[in-house]
Protein backbone atom coordinates (compact mmCIF):
# COMPACT_ATOMS: atom_id res chain seq x y z
CA UNK A 1 0.00 0.00 0.00
CA UNK A 2 0.56 3.67 -0.70
CA UNK A 3 2.38 5.91 2.40
CA UNK A 4 0.81 9.09 3.36
CA UNK A 5 1.78 12.05 1.73
CA UNK A 6 4.36 13.77 3.09
CA UNK A 7 5.58 16.33 0.95
CA UNK A 8 6.52 14.27 -2.14
CA UNK A 9 10.64 12.96 -1.48
CA UNK A 10 9.60 9.85 -0.37
CA UNK A 11 9.16 7.00 -3.54
CA UNK A 12 6.94 4.85 -2.03
CA UNK A 13 4.57 8.17 -1.04
CA UNK A 14 0.94 8.36 -2.81
CA UNK A 15 1.42 10.54 -5.67
CA UNK A 16 -0.47 13.62 -5.69
CA UNK A 17 -1.61 16.10 -8.01
CA UNK A 18 0.21 19.21 -8.73
CA UNK A 19 0.35 21.90 -11.01
CA UNK A 20 3.40 22.53 -13.57
CA UNK A 21 4.29 25.89 -14.98
CA UNK A 22 4.36 25.79 -18.30
CA UNK A 23 7.41 28.56 -19.26
CA UNK A 24 8.30 29.13 -22.84
CA UNK A 25 11.64 28.22 -23.29
CA UNK A 26 11.75 29.35 -27.33
CA UNK A 27 10.63 31.30 -30.11
CA UNK A 28 10.94 30.49 -33.93
CA UNK A 29 11.02 33.65 -36.17
CA UNK A 30 11.29 33.52 -40.26
CA UNK A 31 12.57 36.15 -42.28
CA UNK A 32 14.43 37.20 -45.28
CA UNK A 33 16.63 40.02 -45.28
CA UNK A 34 19.88 41.74 -45.54
CA UNK A 35 22.74 40.76 -43.06
CA UNK A 36 23.04 44.77 -42.33
CA UNK A 37 19.52 44.62 -40.95
CA UNK A 38 18.92 44.98 -37.14
CA UNK A 39 16.04 43.05 -34.97
CA UNK A 40 14.85 44.63 -32.04
CA UNK A 41 13.67 42.56 -29.35
CA UNK A 42 11.40 44.22 -26.75
CA UNK A 43 10.35 41.93 -23.73
CA UNK A 44 7.51 42.73 -20.83
CA UNK A 45 9.10 44.26 -17.73
CA UNK A 46 12.54 43.74 -19.12
CA UNK A 47 15.00 45.86 -21.51
CA UNK A 48 15.14 45.95 -25.06
CA UNK A 49 17.81 44.25 -27.07
CA UNK A 50 18.72 44.68 -30.93
CA UNK A 51 21.17 42.69 -33.06
CA UNK A 52 22.22 42.73 -36.34
CA UNK A 53 20.87 39.78 -38.26
CA UNK A 54 25.11 39.18 -39.77
CA UNK A 55 26.39 39.42 -35.86
CA UNK A 56 24.60 35.83 -35.47
CA UNK A 57 26.80 32.96 -36.62
CA UNK A 58 26.08 29.97 -38.86
CA UNK A 59 27.11 27.38 -35.96
CA UNK A 60 26.99 28.82 -32.56
CA UNK A 61 25.14 31.89 -31.43
CA UNK A 62 24.99 35.22 -29.57
CA UNK A 63 23.55 35.91 -25.90
CA UNK A 64 22.36 39.39 -25.14
CA UNK A 65 20.91 40.35 -21.86
CA UNK A 66 24.25 39.29 -20.33
CA UNK A 67 23.44 35.93 -21.63
CA UNK A 68 19.68 35.64 -20.60
CA UNK A 69 18.89 35.08 -24.05
CA UNK A 70 20.23 32.91 -26.61
CA UNK A 71 19.93 33.90 -30.04
CA UNK A 72 20.53 31.10 -33.20
CA UNK A 73 20.05 30.52 -36.66
CA UNK A 74 18.36 27.75 -37.44
CA UNK A 75 17.10 26.14 -41.21
CA UNK A 76 13.95 27.48 -42.66
CA UNK A 77 11.28 25.15 -43.29
CA UNK A 78 9.02 24.92 -46.15
CA UNK A 79 6.06 22.92 -47.07
CA UNK A 80 6.35 22.27 -50.80
CA UNK A 81 3.27 19.96 -51.29
CA UNK A 82 -0.05 20.31 -51.15
CA UNK A 83 -3.29 19.12 -49.65
CA UNK A 84 -4.65 17.69 -52.67
CA UNK A 85 -2.04 14.59 -52.16
CA UNK A 86 -0.68 12.49 -50.07
CA UNK A 87 2.88 12.74 -50.92
CA UNK A 88 6.10 10.30 -50.37
CA UNK A 89 9.43 9.60 -51.42
CA UNK A 90 11.01 12.82 -52.35
CA UNK A 91 14.94 13.31 -54.16
CA UNK A 92 16.54 16.70 -54.93
CA UNK A 93 19.53 17.82 -56.95
CA UNK A 94 20.45 21.25 -57.99
CA UNK A 95 21.66 22.76 -61.50
CA UNK A 96 23.58 25.72 -60.01
CA UNK A 97 21.58 28.01 -58.19
CA UNK A 98 18.24 26.38 -59.25
CA UNK A 99 16.73 23.48 -56.94
CA UNK A 100 14.56 20.74 -58.49
CA UNK A 101 12.74 18.60 -55.60
CA UNK A 102 10.32 15.95 -57.37
CA UNK A 103 8.46 13.20 -55.13
CA UNK A 104 5.27 10.74 -55.22
CA UNK A 105 1.90 11.79 -54.81
CA UNK A 106 -0.92 9.69 -54.25
CA UNK A 107 -4.55 10.07 -55.01
CA UNK A 108 -7.64 8.01 -56.51
CA UNK A 109 -5.84 4.94 -55.74
CA UNK A 110 -3.07 6.04 -57.83
CA UNK A 111 0.80 7.89 -57.79
CA UNK A 112 1.59 10.19 -60.16
CA UNK A 113 5.51 12.24 -60.47
CA UNK A 114 5.04 15.44 -59.72
CA UNK A 115 8.43 18.69 -60.02
CA UNK A 116 8.80 21.71 -58.78
CA UNK A 117 12.00 23.99 -58.86
CA UNK A 118 13.29 26.54 -56.47
CA UNK A 119 14.84 29.72 -58.86
CA UNK A 120 15.83 33.25 -57.48
CA UNK A 121 13.90 32.68 -54.55
CA UNK A 122 10.98 31.27 -55.87
CA UNK A 123 9.21 27.95 -55.95
CA UNK A 124 7.20 26.95 -59.51
CA UNK A 125 4.03 25.59 -59.36
CA UNK A 126 4.33 21.76 -59.54
CA UNK A 127 4.67 20.40 -62.21
CA UNK A 128 3.26 16.85 -63.39
CA UNK A 129 6.71 14.38 -64.69
CA UNK A 130 4.09 11.37 -65.31
CA UNK A 131 1.93 11.54 -68.53
CA UNK A 132 -0.63 9.61 -66.65
CA UNK A 133 -1.15 8.32 -62.51
CA UNK A 134 -0.12 4.50 -61.97
CA UNK A 135 1.54 2.07 -59.65
CA UNK A 136 4.65 4.01 -58.93
CA UNK A 137 7.35 3.59 -56.23
CA UNK A 138 10.14 6.34 -55.58
CA UNK A 139 12.14 9.31 -57.40
CA UNK A 140 15.38 10.12 -58.54
CA UNK A 141 16.16 13.73 -59.87
CA UNK A 142 19.35 14.74 -61.72
CA UNK A 143 19.76 18.20 -63.46
CA UNK A 144 22.52 19.67 -65.04
CA UNK A 145 23.25 21.81 -68.01
CA UNK A 146 20.15 23.48 -67.91
CA UNK A 147 17.70 19.97 -68.02
CA UNK A 148 16.50 17.89 -65.53
CA UNK A 149 15.63 14.23 -65.50
CA UNK A 150 13.22 12.69 -62.88
CA UNK A 151 13.62 8.66 -62.88
CA UNK A 152 11.11 6.25 -60.96
CA UNK A 153 10.22 2.70 -61.40
CA UNK A 154 6.65 1.61 -62.16
CA UNK A 155 4.91 -1.58 -62.73
CA UNK A 156 3.80 -2.90 -65.91
CA UNK A 157 1.94 -6.25 -65.98
CA UNK A 158 3.19 -8.15 -63.14
CA UNK A 159 6.84 -6.24 -63.48
CA UNK A 160 8.60 -3.40 -62.64
CA UNK A 161 10.11 -1.17 -64.57
CA UNK A 162 12.60 2.03 -64.63
CA UNK A 163 11.34 5.21 -66.38
CA UNK A 164 12.54 8.60 -66.72
CA UNK A 165 11.56 12.01 -68.59
CA UNK A 166 13.77 14.88 -69.46
CA UNK A 167 12.59 18.75 -69.24
CA UNK A 168 14.80 20.80 -71.69
CA UNK A 169 14.74 24.34 -72.24
CA UNK A 170 11.62 23.29 -75.11
CA UNK A 171 9.53 21.37 -72.74
CA UNK A 172 8.90 17.93 -71.35
CA UNK A 173 10.46 15.01 -73.92
CA UNK A 174 8.71 11.83 -73.94
CA UNK A 175 8.69 9.03 -71.13
CA UNK A 176 11.54 7.13 -71.77
CA UNK A 177 11.73 2.99 -70.30
CA UNK A 178 15.10 3.18 -69.07
CA UNK A 179 15.18 -0.96 -68.26
CA UNK A 180 16.15 -2.39 -71.42
CA UNK A 181 14.37 -6.43 -70.04
CA UNK A 182 11.75 -7.12 -67.92
CA UNK A 183 11.41 -7.95 -64.37
CA UNK A 184 11.47 -6.41 -61.16
CA UNK A 185 13.65 -3.21 -60.99
CA UNK A 186 13.22 -0.84 -57.76
CA UNK A 187 15.29 1.62 -56.12
CA UNK A 188 16.42 4.14 -58.60
CA UNK A 189 19.12 6.47 -57.90
CA UNK A 190 20.16 9.28 -60.99
CA UNK A 191 22.95 11.41 -60.63
CA UNK A 192 24.02 14.36 -64.04
CA UNK A 193 27.01 16.14 -64.98
CA UNK A 194 26.48 18.04 -67.75
CA UNK A 195 23.82 17.20 -69.39
CA UNK A 196 24.58 13.32 -69.31
CA UNK A 197 22.55 11.06 -66.70
CA UNK A 198 23.88 8.20 -64.98
CA UNK A 199 20.87 5.71 -63.40
CA UNK A 200 21.28 2.99 -61.28
CA UNK A 201 18.92 0.53 -59.73
CA UNK A 202 18.34 -3.11 -58.33
CA UNK A 203 16.88 -5.92 -60.20
CA UNK A 204 15.84 -9.54 -59.80
CA UNK A 205 17.47 -11.52 -61.85
CA UNK A 206 18.14 -15.40 -62.09
CA UNK A 207 16.73 -15.45 -58.58
CA UNK A 208 19.40 -13.16 -56.97
CA UNK A 209 19.29 -9.25 -56.64
CA UNK A 210 21.88 -7.02 -58.48
CA UNK A 211 22.60 -3.99 -59.34
CA UNK A 212 22.72 -2.02 -62.88
CA UNK A 213 23.73 0.88 -64.48
CA UNK A 214 22.31 2.99 -67.53
CA UNK A 215 23.84 6.02 -68.90
CA UNK A 216 22.49 8.26 -71.18
CA UNK A 217 25.25 10.29 -72.99
CA UNK A 218 25.07 13.02 -75.46
CA UNK A 219 21.28 12.42 -75.50
CA UNK A 220 21.57 8.41 -76.32
CA UNK A 221 21.19 5.86 -73.79
CA UNK A 222 24.26 3.58 -73.63
CA UNK A 223 23.75 0.09 -72.84
CA UNK A 224 23.28 -1.22 -69.34
CA UNK A 225 26.40 -2.47 -67.81
CA UNK A 226 26.19 -5.08 -64.80
CA UNK A 227 27.90 -4.23 -61.10
CA UNK A 228 27.36 -7.06 -59.21
CA UNK A 229 29.97 -9.65 -59.24
CA UNK A 230 29.08 -12.20 -61.66
CA UNK A 231 31.15 -14.85 -59.58
CA UNK A 232 29.74 -14.09 -56.07
CA UNK A 233 28.08 -17.00 -54.20
CA UNK A 234 24.83 -18.64 -54.55
CA UNK A 235 22.27 -16.83 -52.86
CA UNK A 236 24.01 -13.32 -52.48
CA UNK A 237 22.49 -10.32 -53.27
CA UNK A 238 23.08 -6.71 -53.79
CA UNK A 239 20.77 -3.72 -53.42
CA UNK A 240 19.91 -0.25 -52.74
CA UNK A 241 22.63 1.52 -55.14
CA UNK A 242 24.00 5.21 -54.78
CA UNK A 243 25.44 6.91 -57.82
CA UNK A 244 27.83 10.46 -58.46
CA UNK A 245 29.22 11.73 -61.62
CA UNK A 246 32.45 13.05 -61.36
CA UNK A 247 33.51 16.31 -63.42
CA UNK A 248 36.74 14.09 -65.04
CA UNK A 249 33.62 11.44 -66.45
CA UNK A 250 33.82 8.95 -64.05
CA UNK A 251 30.73 7.33 -62.36
CA UNK A 252 31.05 6.18 -59.41
CA UNK A 253 28.18 3.85 -57.61
CA UNK A 254 28.33 2.10 -54.60
CA UNK A 255 25.37 -0.69 -53.02
CA UNK A 256 25.19 -2.61 -50.23
CA UNK A 257 25.31 -6.60 -50.58
CA UNK A 258 25.62 -10.20 -48.64
CA UNK A 259 28.10 -12.37 -49.59
CA UNK A 260 28.59 -15.54 -47.59
CA UNK A 261 26.45 -14.66 -44.95
CA UNK A 262 28.35 -11.44 -44.25
CA UNK A 263 26.70 -7.70 -45.28
CA UNK A 264 29.29 -5.18 -46.68
CA UNK A 265 29.16 -2.36 -49.07
CA UNK A 266 31.00 -2.42 -51.97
Amino acid sequence: PWGDFSGGMHPDERAQPQASPNVPIGVTVYYRAPEEASVEVRLVDRETFSFRLGDVPETGGIFPLRSDIEVYRTPVVEKITEEAYEDDYPSIAADGNDVYVAWQAYRNQAEEILLRRRSNGVWSAPEKVTVQPGDLFGTSVAAGGGQVTVAWTEKAGDAWRVASRTRTGAGWGPVEVVTPQMGSHLFVKAAARGTDVHVVYQAWRGGASGVYLRSRINGQWRSEVALSNPRKPARSNDWSPAVVAGSDGAVWVAWDGSESDSYHVY
